[in-house]
């Protein structure tokens, strides 16, 4: 059995390659490396050679042999021969070595080009990337603000929505602000959509609380009456919002004086819309002067109740 025939390693084959510039583009960068030292190391030994060559020509010189003998005729031609192969390959493995380092540089001036192209996309994509994610941000903040804005007003409507109460502290307070006018005759009217317990609040405190005498309601705008309790009238409207109390203009004076009593006592309670109408005396829908006419509507207006609902979940 042969042995095997040994090959020569890449770096020799590159450099002596026949289709070098080839061989150099398809080689790996670390055949490149060694082959451009393996390069330099044999430029550098065909420079010995060279030398070697000039200095068998001065030894021939020095002997001096005989005209016509062989050493004359073969020693010179060797050296010779010695200073042509080691200038041809001196500087054709100088050029190959350098080669092969061109290639290399311009391998890493590719791969510089490449990397510093990648970081410019990457720095595009940053810059990206921070501009959504600055939009989605502020996005982001004015959603969480409409969502406060939302909750804030869906709050105030659920407040606008619940009955209106009087504790019993507040009653208290209510019944001394108007016991200075106790006896004052009064009628009360009442919506149709009047919460039943603050109905019954606000008829003991003008009552038991202030000392007030009830009257049946009549004339004015009244519609219609319903019973309450026993030989007790209320009027019935529809519509009517807060709470008012009507004094003939000529009663101002007293009745008109009970009417702010009471008024001003509901509004520090955090009763909203209490106001005061003085009606003329020429007026044919005034109201009778023999009592304060309170009417008590309802806490809010149904109708913007249902527009406001309709308009948060459009929003929704």
């Amino acid at each position: 059995m042969k042995a095997p025939i040994a090959m020569p390693s890449a770096k020799w084959r590159i450099l002596f390659s026949p289709r070098f510039r080839k061989s150099v583009t398809n080689a790996r960068d670390g055949v490149l490396e060694d082959a451009e030292g393996l390069g330099e190391t044999l430029a550098f030994r065909s420079g010995g050679i060279v030398f070697l060559g000039l200095a068998v020509e001065v030894g021939v010189a020095i002997a001096n042999p005989p005209y016509g003998t062989w050493p004359e005729r073969v020693f010179p031609v060797i050296a010779d021969l010695m200073v042509a192969a080691g200038v041809f390959f001196e500087v054709l493995l100088s050029a190959r070595a350098g080669a092969c380092g061109g290639e290399l540089r311009r391998r890493s001036n590719k791969r510089l080009a490449d990397a510093e192209r990648a970081t410019e996309a990457a720095n595009v994509r940053s810059a990206e990337a921070y501009r959504v994610s600055t939009i989605a941000a502020q996005e982001l903040a004015r959603a969480t603000e409409r969502l406060a804005k939302a909750e804030a007003e869906n709050t105030a409507l659920r407040e606008r929505m619940l009955p209106r109460t009087m504790s019993s502290e507040a009653a208290q307070r209510i019944a001394r602000a108007i016991w200075d006018f106790t006896g004052t005759p009064f009628t009360l009217t009442v919506d149709a959509a009047i919460e039943p317990y603050f109905l019954i609040d606000i008829w003991n405190v003008l009552t038991r609380g202030g000392g007030w005498v009830r009257k049946d309601p009549s004339g004015g705008m009244l519609a219609s009456t319903l019973s309450w309790g026993p030989g007790a009238k209320l009027g019935l409207t529809v519509g009517h919002m807060g709470i008012e109390a009507r004094v003939h203009s000529s009663r101002q004076p007293d009745l008109g004086k009970a009417a702010m009593a009471l008024t001003t006592s509901l509004s520090a309670e955090g009763v909203d819309q209490c106001t005061v109408v003085y009606d003329e005396g020429t007026n044919p829908l005034a109201c009778s002067p023999d009592a304060v006419h309170i009417t008590i509507g309802r806490k809010h207006d149904n109708e913007i109740v249902r527009a406001t609902l309709h308009a948060d979940d459009k929003e929704t």
